[in-house]
């Protein structure tokens, strides 16, 4: 913490450069390098918490949409925040977070030039942040978040994995658990159709999301030669059952997706880009994953048909058997209400029901 602090110093901001906005969830707020403050009370409480994660997961480190923050703005907030978080206990080390943090600090210091004393400090902290995650797997809820725990756990082991100093041998061991965990969400997650067990055709995105960086990840590890064989093997067959299953889930995207090139809203679901297709005709029922889609040149046509799935983890699911929405001469004429959010209760409960 003096560390950090003493290098706080070296960054000089003029009166223009010192306030910057952040925005998330069409909530923007303006922080100031005079006083950084991590938990803004001025957010509207239905987005508030998910605010808040994002926030802390710094995800907008690599979001050119979401921020206006500069190499050396973001230096100055990564040492704040380690200056501020480095209790394990304090709420930014919840497991999700803490796994898209992981993601989005190894992203950026692999595509920024900084300072040395910055990656020494980053990955001293990803060191004791990869020890909190390795015991707190979200396994009491084993679907998208558990899918970003292990991203994140190889996310931050990429980031180690030349440092002997952080790479120790215990480390090496929580790998190879690891690697055979994501082998075996994958089996367990994705459907033999394509679909990701969650029917959510949004989560369906993110997790595709996740597995194209698992399989970066993957590849990366079986490259590196000092590693105990086994550990080569397992990435390598993580990396190639990543291939596998981003070829069948990309292809049920594309069903799911309308012509005018977003996805459809059931279950936990909102209106963003999808995999464009151009079906001249596609009459389809996607048995696994209890959907019926149609496409021709007039309409598409999507049908929930499936219960909750899976049967044990109903969080992200609706009451919305037969709900369908239909697209004509790629206009929208029928819509499910997808997602309202996760922080108002009415709202979230409206959404869900029949």
């Amino acid at each position: 913490m003096v560390l950090t602090e003493s290098l706080k110093q070296n960054f000089k901001f003029e009166d223009n450069q010192k306030n910057f906005e952040i925005c998330f969830y069409n909530q923007p707020i303006t922080f100031s390098t005079d006083e950084l403050n991590w938990e803004p009370r001025n957010i509207s409480t239905e987005t508030e918490e998910m605010w808040l994660i994002k926030l802390h997961s710094f995800d907008w480190l690599n979001d050119e949409n979401s921020s206006n923050i500069s190499e050396k703005m973001a230096s100055y907030l990564i040492l704040d925040w380690l200056s501020k978080y480095g209790d394990e206990h304090s709420k930014p080390w919840e497991p999700y977070t803490l796994s898209r943090r992981l993601i989005s600090w190894e992203k950026w210091l692999s595509s920024n030039q900084i300072s040395p004393e910055l990656p020494s400090l980053i990955k001293l902290s990803v060191s004791q942040q990869l020890k909190r995650l390795f015991v707190d797997f979200e396994f009491y809820n084993p679907g998208n978040e558990l899918i970003e725990n292990i991203r994140g756990f190889l996310s931050g082991c990429c980031l180690l994995i030349n440092s002997s100093q952080y790479f120790n041998n215990e480390l090496e061991f929580q790998l190879e658990q690891v690697i055979d965990e994501a082998i075996n969400q994958l089996n367990l997650q994705i459907f033999k159709d394509g679909a990701h067990f969650e029917r959510s055709p949004y989560y369906h995105c993110k997790v595709l999301e996740a597995l194209k960086d698992i399989k970066k990840l993957a590849e990366h590890i079986s490259k590196q030669g000092f590693l105990i064989s086994d550990i080569l093997e397992k990435a390598n067959n993580l990396a190639i059952l990543c291939r596998e299953k981003l070829e069948l889930m990309s292809k049920w995207l594309e069903k799911l997706t309308f012509s005018y090139g977003e996805i459809c809203q059931f279950n936990d679901s909102a209106r963003i880009r999808g995999l464009s297709h151009s079906f001249e005709e596609l009459t389809e029922l996607l048995e696994d994953s209890g959907f019926f889609v149609k496409h021709n040149s007039d309409y598409s046509f999507i049908l929930s048909c499936g219960s909750p799935s899976p049967a044990f983890l109903p969080s992200h699911s609706h009451c919305d058997i037969f709900s369908y929405e239909l697209e004509i001469k790629k206009q929208l004429a029928i819509i499910d209400s997808g997602c309202s959010g996760y922080d108002n209760e009415t709202l979230r409960l409206m959404s869900r029901e029949t």
